[in-house]
């Protein structure tokens, strides 16, 4: 019902420009204030009740300002690992990327430089762990590298060093303003939240969405990858399917 309730205030604008046309032609002009102004309460109207409308004006506030934020991810394999395992990622990654580097931190953790990336890996309790701790970039970046550098550099990388089990996990922490806020939390200034939490869980993934960050956990690399491009493409369609399953803590 909601959906054909949008249409309501185009439905008036249209007649109301086919009638100036036709019976006050001569008065067009004057009433185009009138019109701009029924325009601007159309948008206004659109932007709070649209989620469509509502995302795409925020796609473009977001590669328009591209705001600050801090970004973070960690994958975790599972299996039997040595200081040899090392290598083999450093071999890996440097078939990719000419300029990797790799620095020794101790006996079973290392600093990789790989392009822009630089992962801190580590091997305990046969599970191989990669880290990207706060690096700080700005928005378009961060979807930049999951889009293009992420997939790129750990699609084959499971079969390199043999692991088995695989969990992935990506949160990106906004400095500015979490461009989600307004479809949970409609009408309220942004300084006077102090919090939400909104949790999703299908299969074998969880999003987490509250005002600082968003947050993606997934037990495989193409699933969390298609999450995180659709909720920082600001797409429509996650928003689509958390509605129809509803949120759920997990």
């Amino acid at each position: 019902m909601k959906k054909y309730i949008l249409y309501i205030p185009w439905v008036v604008l249209f007649i109301l420009l086919v009638s100036n046309i036709i019976f006050q032609s001569d008065r067009l002009v004057n009433n185009l204030i009138l019109y701009g102004s029924w325009l601007y309460l159309l948008i206004s109207f659109y932007y709070r009740n649209s989620d469509r409308f509502y995302l795409f004006v925020k796609r473009l506030q977001m590669k328009r300002k591209n705001y600050d934020v801090k970004w973070n991810m960690q994958l975790v394999y599972e299996g039997d690992f040595s200081e040899e395992t090392f290598e083999l990622i450093y071999d890996h990654a440097k078939k990719i990327y000419k300029n990797t580097k790799m620095v020794d931190l101790s006996e079973y953790k290392r600093l990789f430089t790989i392009g822009t990336l630089k992962p801190e890996v580590l091997i305990e309790d046969n599970k191989l762990t990669f880290s990207f701790y706060d690096q700080q970039m700005s928005y378009n970046r961060a979807y930049k590298i999951i889009d293009k550098e992420v997939g790129k550099l750990f699609e084959d990388l499971k079969s390199v060093v043999g692991g088995e089990n695989a969990e992935y996990y990506i949160k990106i922490v906004f400095e500015d303003v979490n461009p989600f806020t307004g479809l949970f939390l409609q009408n309220v200034q942004n300084e006077n939240i102090i919090n939400y939490d909104v949790r999703l869980s299908f299969d074998n993934n969880k999003i987490s969405i509250n005002k600082n960050y968003i947050e993606f956990y997934s037990l495989t690399l193409s699933e969390i990858n298609e999450q995180a491009k659709d909720y920082l493409s600001l797409s429509y369609n996650p928003i689509k399917n958390l509605k129809e399953q509803g949120s759920s803590n997990y």
